[in-house]
């Protein structure tokens, strides 16, 4: 019982230090972030190519990383490179929780209020103030979101991205974007390029190369591939392609449809987040298959 109180304690008085150390964060900070709907609206209305930041990206620039990515040098450079990026093609998204997390759950905040708390000088040192940026969670819209009455009408905004369009996508091996539900449904056509789940980054080059030589200027590419989405976004609109950091998108949908009240396995893909990947690594599916056109 003694035990249970002290870890009780313990955990209430985490919940005021890390709430404290976010208010610090959010007073000294003047960094602009739109919300997600200025975001789709954006994207939709200008054709964009989108990077995304988020914890992951902001910890290997400060030389640290994560279950998939390494850290990596030359990979923090980049990333760099792209946050004080200024091209006309392309936008850069940072989490909204850099403005408020009132729209979040609590599981949500817990998650932002240690990371800003200890990462706020580096945060702040590194970010432009001046600079516009956008949300880099359009593609989390479901599970951390507090009021999920206005998801339905987010999903169909996000459909419009690639309605109608031709798609390339580019994943890590467990990722299946759309595997075993509609959310590219509307798509005209679906081709995919599979690139490592782990350390992505390490064959850049490689995952670039192929792009720019498989891909045609007016299809669509979703990128969903950790930090190296990041860059190759970049890099992709630098090149003249219409590229989009996509994330965990099919994850959040998947849970949408799902109804799921917290994390949780996706029958089938990784699950980077809870550590859950598919037992099987051979996807059944005739469409995946037949629409991969190249695997690094």
């Amino acid at each position: 019982m003694l035990n249970i109180l002290m870890k009780e304690v313990y955990y209430f008085l985490k919940r005021i230090v890390d709430s404290y150390g976010y208010m610090r964060f959010i007073k000294k900070s003047r960094i602009c972030v739109k919300d997600t709907q200025e975001t789709i609206n954006y994207i939709l209305n200008n054709r964009v190519s989108v990077s995304r930041f988020g914890d992951g990206e902001y910890r290997v620039m400060n030389h640290s990383g994560n279950g998939f990515q390494e850290p990596d040098n030359m990979l923090a450079l980049r990333l760099k490179e792209v946050l004080n990026s200024n091209l006309s093609n392309h936008i850069i998204c940072l989490p909204y929780a850099y403005v408020s997390v009132k729209h979040m759950t609590a599981d949500a905040r817990g998650f932002w209020y240690p990371f800003c708390g200890s990462y706020k000088d580096f945060i702040l040192k590194i970010t432009n103030p001046d600079k516009i940026y956008y949300d880099t969670n359009f593609t989390r819209f479901y599970m951390d979101m507090k009021d999920k009455k206005r998801v339905d009408e987010i999903v169909l905004r996000l459909k419009k991205i690639w309605d109608q369009r031709d798609l390339f996508i580019i994943e890590g091996e467990f990722s299946r974007l759309g595997v075993g539900n509609d959310l590219f449904d509307n798509a005209r056509s679906i081709k995919r390029i599979i690139a490592p789940s782990k350390n992505a980054f390490e064959k850049y080059d490689q995952i670039l190369t192929v792009a720019i030589n498989v891909i045609p200027k007016d299809a669509l590419i979703l990128c969903a591939l950790g930090m190296t989405a990041t860059v190759l976004c970049y890099d992709l609109a630098r090149k003249g392609f219409q590229a989009i950091d996509i994330g965990h998108i099919d994850v959040e949908y998947s849970w949408y449809r799902m109804g799921a009240i917290k994390k949780c396995p996706v029958p089938g893909k990784a699950v980077n987040e809870i550590n859950a990947y598919p037992a099987n690594r051979d996807c059944s599916d005739d469409s995946y298959k037949q629409a991969i056109i190249a695997k690094i």
